[in-house]
Order: C-alpha cells, then structure tokens, then sequence
C-alpha cells in the first residue's frame, strides 16, 4: 500500500519505487507476492483434499502445525490462531487436523 508522501522518508520512498521497478524489469516477483502465492497455494490443496480423500494430506498437516507453532511461539493464543488459520484456507476446514493446539 503506498504511503503519503513525506520530507524524511521521501528518500527512502524513491529507493523503494526504483527498487520495485528492477524487480519488475526482471520479471521477479517481491516476497509478498510470493508469500501470497504459496497462502493460495495450501489452500487450493486443501479444497483439493476435501474433495479427494486419496489425496495426501500428511504433508498438508506438517504445514499447518509449523504455522500453528509459528504463531504460538509470536505470542498468539492457539484456539484463536487455529480459527483464524481454519477461516483463510477456506471452507475446507475440516481438513485441518485436530491437533494444531
């Protein structure tokens, strides 16, 4: 998101539009376009897997207890991290394990 203009950041804000203009020449994406990427990405899996029961969901689980300790370890209460996690990877939560306190 842009930000208002300002006398001591306007250096650092020009940096950053040069900056971004490399990436863009380059064709490289910035990190949170990438971060936002892979979100998408577990997400479609996991609508995937509620779907498919053959599909492995094993490695899905591994995913979202690394996330869970993540966000324990920031600070966060694990039942309400749980429900935030549940609510962004769609209406496939149940997919989710159990586990993830």
């Amino acid at each position: 998101m842009p930000r208002k203009r300002s006398r001591p950041g306007e250096t650092q804000r020009l940096r950053q539009v040069r900056y971004r203009r490399r990436l863009a020449g380059a064709g490289r994406p910035e990190a949170s376009a990438v971060d936002i990427a892979v979100a998408a990405a577990v997400a479609a899996y996991v609508g995937e897997a509620a779907e498919d029961p053959a599909l492995d969901t094993a490695a899905l689980g591994r995913i979202l207890r690394d996330a869970m300790q993540r966000l324990r370890r920031a600070g966060y209460e694990g039942k309400e991290a749980r429900a935030v996690i549940i609510r962004r990877v769609g209406r496939f939560g149940h997919v989710v394990p159990p586990g993830l306190e």
